[in-house]
């Protein structure tokens, strides 16, 4: 580190014996108006339930953005889960509005003009992987502006002109909007917006996707992400890896959109000026100034077409500069080998579960070698993609154990007067009574004691809760998405033991810990 410092220190000495070369001014801070923009393009769109005297009822609700021609046809982008909810959150719907079953309940689409005006819409196609829907208007809504799509004519991620690090926006409404929701039906003026900055561009089982760190909340999905100027980049999903989230990226929009015919304005990267034009346009110049000088006593030789004396100086000097910065480099290198310096300090580890370690016999043990896992895994928390294939701990890996490592399961883990206390599901205020000795949470309907349902970010066998001398202990069984207790991961296959009053996360789903 003080080698690359003194490197660097004399790249900044060198450099500034260079000349100055111009550069394009810094871009004004348009944040307000990029907001203020963006938002008259953001609209509500439901999914409603009609009773037995047609009147509709709120189901489900989110974000969309509206793209297109106010002469032509409008359309609007929103998550396919907005529109296509779990048939869990269709039936508690049709039971809070009272609605008979006796024959099946009649659901439609709405998106909202304002307040209670709406338009019902037709789906022009859907996609369960995308976890995207394209809506088509019956007629253009002209209080609002259709949003530009910003992306590239190859649809790849590489020629985007949007990279890690340039500060993106995302827009939705402020509360849940369900069933039960108080608000069901908002207006332009109530569009929210919130701010963070492009982590990194990825593509996640063929999915071109946007990873930001915009805080945003739950009713952002279906919304947009616009960049600074106020284009969009990307489609917001309900997908996380814990610390950051993920926005399907214009690319793939673009590819879906231009494969259908629609029309929209989309933006592209501006094209690149070839040299042979400049070329041709000094060749021009000389030539008219030959001739216009014909007939004078001295003629002024013209100067060759080309590269010009100025740039190659500058060249000349750049050249040097990197030489400079080569020969230095290597000189630095070879003196830092002369010196026997320490051994490296150890990585920071990652913000993982630090706390004492139990095995079932209540010794506390220390797990070797264990290392922080670096790769973030993509899971949704409504419909998306990626769901089917979580890995999945066996049973024998569930109960087994490794030598020098934790030992799990004694014999004394199946004492009948331990009592494994109860979990209270946090969305729901259910209460799970633990009445197993090994309690497996998940979705696997199979093998779970308690069946997380509708959540493809929950695995089929995420956590498992078994007893031991001193109390109950907690297991991530390798899930995709992690397990947490009270914000700290957990290292997956490591015993923690419960305390009453934890706070235990399975990926997006949040329970409570009693005794």
């Amino acid at each position: 580190m003080k080698t690359m410092r003194k490197i660097f220190a004399v790249m900044l000495v060198v450099g500034m014996l260079v000349p100055g070369l111009p550069v394009n001014a810094a871009k004004k801070d348009s944040s307000p108006a990029v907001t203020s923009d963006a938002k008259e393009g953001v609209v509500q769109v439901n999914t409603v339930v009609l009773d037995a005297e047609g009147k509709k009822h709120v189901v489900y609700g989110g974000a969309g953005f509206l793209i297109g021609d106010t002469e032509g046809t409008e359309y609007v982008i929103t998550c396919n889960h907005v529109v296509n909810p779990e048939k869990e959150i269709k039936d508690a719907a049709v039971e809070f509005y009272e609605i008979s079953t006796e024959e099946d309940p009649t659901f439609a689409i709405e998106v909202v003009v304002e307040g209670d005006v709406v338009l019902t819409p037709t789906v022009l196609t859907s996609s369960d992987d995308m976890d995207m829907a394209v809506l088509s208007l019956p007629q253009p809504i002209y209080t609002r502006t259709p949003l530009a799509i910003l992306t590239s004519d190859t649809y790849e991620l590489d020629d985007v002109t949007y990279k890690a690090g340039d500060k993106v926006f995302a827009f939705g409404y402020p509360k849940e909007i369900t069933y039960e929701s108080q608000i069901q039906y908002y207006s332009s003026s109530d569009v929210s917006s919130a701010e963070g900055k492009i982590v990194d561009l990825i593509t996640f089982e063929g999915i071109q996707m946007i990873e930001n760190d915009v805080d945003a909340d739950f009713v952002t999905y279906g919304g947009p992400l616009v960049d600074v100027n106020g284009f969009v980049i990307g489609l917001n999903l309900p997908v996380t890896d814990g610390d950051n989230w993920c926005a399907l990226d214009s690319t793939k929009m673009a590819k879906v959109l231009d494969g259908l015919g629609v029309r929209y304005a989309k933006v592209q990267a501006q094209p690149v000026v070839e040299e042979k034009e400049e070329e041709q346009e000094v060749k021009d110049t000389v030539e008219s100034k030959d001739k216009s000088s014909e007939t004078a006593v001295q003629v002024e030789k013209p100067k060759k077409s080309g590269v010009s004396e100025s740039l190659i100086m500058i060249l000349s000097l750049a050249a040097v500069f990197v030489v400079a910065i080569v020969v230095l480099t290597v000189v630095m290198i070879l003196l830092n080998k002369k010196k026997h310096s320490g051994p490296k300090a150890p990585k920071a580890p990652q913000n993982q579960y630090q706390g004492p370690n139990y095995d079932m016999s209540g010794t506390q043990t220390v797990v070797a070698g264990a290392a922080a896992k670096t790769v973030p895994d993509f899971a949704p928390q409504q419909p998306a993609f990626s769901s089917d294939e979580t890995t999945v701990l066996g049973a024998d890996a569930l109960n087994g154990s490794n030598e020098g490592e934790t030992e799990v399961l004694s014999g004394d883990m199946a004492q009948p007067e331990i009592k494994l206390g109860r979990l209270i599901r946090k969305r729901t205020e259910e209460v799970i009574e633990i009445t197993k000795s090994d309690f497996v949470l998940g979705k696997d309907q199979n093998n779970a004691d308690y069946y997380i349902d509708n959540n493809r970010a929950i695995s089929r066998q995420h956590a498992i809760i078994s007893a031991g001398r001193n109390g109950a202990y907690i297991k991530d069984c390798d899930s995709t998405n992690g397990t947490w207790i009270n914000g700290t991961k957990l290292e997956s296959g490591r015993l923690v033991l419960l305390n009453s009053g934890d706070i235990i996360k399975l990926s997006n789903e949040e329970f409570e810990y009693q005794v």
